[in-house]
């Protein structure tokens, strides 16, 4: 992969990528904003914005948003992964939608709600099977920005491997929808092994550290 320091807007670095693994620490404070750059690939009011988040809740994922927000988008759905249903309906008030039931409809049956919740944390069939009802739902009528906050967090309950294989699928589904994803990792919690075997599900990767920002596409 060609290497280069990029210069905001950073998603101008990335060309075709669909897929972004963005390695920095939970506290690098360039993290947010290369996030929130990522998830404005569009106009808001014209882009569909999904976050899946294992480490902050749904409604700080939301407050967050707002305040860099110029607009409210087509659709919005937040996947709330070992959340309890009072923090999941609680967020889903505060984007004006139903409440969320807790536990996320798997079944693959009806719309999902704003906030869907995915109790227990290793169930990467059902959150699988929830991002892909977003899509599903949302149609190609407005193109998604998906958001996923973190795989550190999704190995502390999943083997590698486990993970690796969820994360192929997931990237695939992405660039079937026609979306575009960047999935938040810190390096420094895994090996070399760990980090290299990542790199190689994703289009491109931004490392965020002391130096600044680089990226690295194929």
């Amino acid at each position: 992969m060609p290497t280069h320091v990029s210069q905001p807007p950073i998603r101008d670095s990335l060309g075709e990528a669909a897929t972004v693994l963005v390695e920095s620490s939970s506290t690098d404070p360039d993290r947010a904003a290369v996030c929130t750059d990522l998830l404005h690939c569009h106009p808001t009011d014209r882009e569909n914005l999904l976050w899946v988040t294992y480490t902050r809740g749904p409604d700080e994922k939301l407050s967050s948003w707002r305040r860099h927000a110029d607009a409210t988008p087509a659709n919005l759905g937040v996947v709330s992964v070992g959340d309890t249903m009072r923090s999941a309906a609680a967020a889903s008030a505060a984007v004006g939608g139903p409440e969320a039931s807790g536990s996320a409809d798997t079944s693959g049956s009806g719309p999902p709600n704003p906030v869907e919740a995915v109790e227990n944390p290793s169930d990467l069939t059902g959150l699988g099977i929830t991002v892909s009802r977003y899509f599903e739902a949302w149609g190609p009528a407005h193109p998604t920005s998906l958001c996923f906050d973190s795989i550190t967090a999704m190995l502390q309950y999943v083997e590698f491997e486990t993970a690796y294989r969820f994360l192929h699928v997931l990237t695939g589904r992405v660039a079937t929808a026609g979306a575009v994803g960047h999935f938040h990792v810190d390096p420094a919690a895994h090996d070399d092994q760990t980090m290299e075997s990542l790199k190689t599900l994703f289009d491109a990767v931004v490392s965020l550290d002391d130096d600044g920002r680089v990226v690295r596409t194929r």
